[in-house]
């Protein structure tokens, strides 16, 4: 089918931004959408499939398989690095791709005007935002681009590959491969590294080179110990403006041959399918007007442009803005977050009417999708336990429940003698009031707790608060529910699984230290959590207040118990 544009159409720009860019709100965003999305739902679900069969398919080494792990969607996935940093780049890559491939689906969805051979839009790839931009060449329609996007998440998987594995022969060291610095200009800057690392004895395949020129920056891409060498030493460099950028792999300088190409393209008949859109101009390459017998054909040079070519920022927009000269409206369309967008619309305003933005919000508030107004993504409750007063698991507290049982009494001698403590009021015939409650709820055999079952020393278990021993054995009870066994549950992450404990009180400590003293476990067994004071428990019944304690935390005796 062939979409139809207006005149009053403005011309769009679709931005892909690069590797740097990050993924984490876009991500929560697209699944956000997909609640109420069935395609969406249904391409997140496809798009996972489609890198775990490649991974699966793709000869990796063990770091690189362990670096992406389990997942079963690309939000468990996004979760692992929410917080921690991918050290080899490959799952930043695959969630780029995730959230753009989603985005430019969801712009196409509503404006299928964007798609067609007179369709007022330029395609514009910053670095690797090239590779997410090329499902458009083969696009006709909403469903080819649906499968293209698909391909080309397949085709990422072979590309990080090769680019890590490449990467890591020439030096398998932690730390980013890219820094860009400030108020140089490139062919200074390329002098300088020249000079600076022959003398310094830098082998030449070795050697950190410009990579991608910016507007007033340049950014240095090289082997973290050479970057770190040249940030510090080399002098047109240690006094610039210049921070470290998250990239992990040889972009724009790696060497890569034919057969490196003829892997990552693979031959999928897809990849020998003619070009959608011939004369579409590939902004973002070094020639952007090249023609190309086929889908395959542009790929390699893409993957080439990307892995092993410079990139000129300034040279490729000013020669888009040229090529929209006259143009009185344009609308730059971020597919994904870009640092790149401000500058792109700067380059375009002189002489022009209307220049505008939009990113991955404005096409979900357009649809009604706020972020804030869509429902959190579901929980699945797999395991309970609980040990509560009167009752050694769930079942037999909610029959506690249900027959209506009264589980408050008085605070039994077996725990510590009341009399010792209590008054009924605070300060009566001058004596030191402790409690002024003699009622509780108490759970049974409050000292048991088998140590050698969590492989825990007898003296760690003394020093431990009964509350943690308590919560170690409900966590097992659940994790057991759950189905869940160490070394068993092979298809589920362990990084996925985890229990939190936060304690509020730290009185165990006030009884164990006088009687055992300062020990090498004194603070991981009874040390407080958070915030400073006691916690107190509090029920309010029918009748007076009962103070709820375990009461076992004033009594020693428990701790030899273990």
């Amino acid at each position: 089918m062939e979409s139809t544009t207006s005149p009053d159409t403005p011309t769009t720009i679709l931005l892909f931004g690069d590797q740097t860019d990050s993924w984490v709100e876009g991500i929560d965003l697209v699944y956000k959408a997909s609640s109420s999305k069935p395609w969406l739902k249904s391409y997140l679900s496809s798009l996972a499939d489609a890198f775990n069969a490649e991974i699966k398919a793709t000869t990796m080494d063990r770091k690189l398989r362990d670096s992406i792990g389990h997942f079963s969607s690309l939000q468990e996935l996004g979760d692992k690095y929410r917080h921690h940093t991918d050290e080899l780049g490959v799952v930043k890559a695959l969630l780029l791709h995730t959230v753009r491939s989603s985005i430019l689906l969801q712009w196409v969805k509503r404006e299928p005007h964007l798609l067609g051979p007179h369709s007022k839009t330029e395609w514009l790839g910053i670095s690797a935002g090239l590779i997410n931009l090329s499902a458009l060449a083969v696009a006709d329609n909403f469903d080819s681009l649906y499968d293209a996007c698909l391909e080309v998440g397949k085709m990422l998987v072979r590309t990080s590959r090769v680019t890590s594995m490449k990467t890591r022969a020439l030096e398998d060291k932690p730390g980013v491969f890219g820094w860009a610095v400030l108020g140089i200009a490139a062919d200074e800057l390329r002098k300088s590294l020249d000079q600076f690392q022959q003398v310094s004895g830098i082998p030449a395949m070795k050697r950190a080179q410009v990579a991608v020129t910016g507007p007033g920056w340049n950014t240095l891409i090289g082997p973290p110990s050479v970057l770190e060498h040249i940030i510090n030493h080399c002098p047109a460099v240690k006094d610039l403006a210049k921070n470290p950028l998250e990239i992990h792999a040889l972009l724009h300088i790696l060497s890569v041959t034919k057969a490196d190409l003829d892997y990552i393209i693979g031959d999928e008949p897809i990849f020998k399918k003619s070009l959608s859109y011939p004369n579409q101009y590939l902004w973002g390459m070094d020639d952007s007007e090249s023609y190309y017998a086929s889908w395959g054909d542009m790929l390699r040079a893409v993957c080439s442009q990307v892995l092993s070519r410079p990139l000129d920022i300034p040279r490729v927009v000013s020669n888009l803005s040229n090529k929209l000269r006259g143009v009185d409206s344009v609308r730059v369309i971020q597919i994904g977050s870009s640092s790149h967008a401000s500058y792109v619309a700067n380059c375009l305003k002189p002489g022009r009417i209307d220049v505008s933005i939009r990113d991955e919000r404005f096409i979900f508030d357009a649809d009604g999708q706020l972020a804030s107004q869509l429902p959190s993504g579901a929980i699945a409750i797999v395991g309970m336990a609980a040990h509560a007063p009167g009752s050694d698991d769930i079942d037999e507290f909610w029959e506690h429940i249900m027959s209506k049982h009264d589980l408050c009494k008085e605070i039994p001698k077996e725990r510590f003698t009341i009399d010792d403590y209590y008054c009924t009021k605070h300060g009566q015939d001058g004596r030191r009031c402790t409690m002024t409650g003699r009622w509780g709820c108490f759970i049974n055999n409050p000292g048991h707790f088998d140590n050698r079952f969590f492989h825990i020393s007898p003296r760690e278990a003394m020093l431990m608060d009964p509350g943690q021993r308590q919560f170690l054995m409900c966590t097992y009870e659940a994790l057991e529910m759950a189905g869940y066994s160490d070394g068993q549950s092979r298809l589920t992450d362990p990084n996925r699984i985890a229990t939190f404990y936060g304690q509020g009180s730290d009185d165990w400590h006030e009884t164990s230290h006088r009687v055992l003293g300062c020990d090498a476990y004194t603070l991981q067994g009874v040390q407080r959590a958070f915030g400073p004071g006691r916690v107190a428990w509090q029920f309010k019944w029918e009748g007076p207040t009962y103070a709820i304690d375990s009461a076992c935390r004033h009594n020693p005796k428990y701790s030899n118990d273990d």
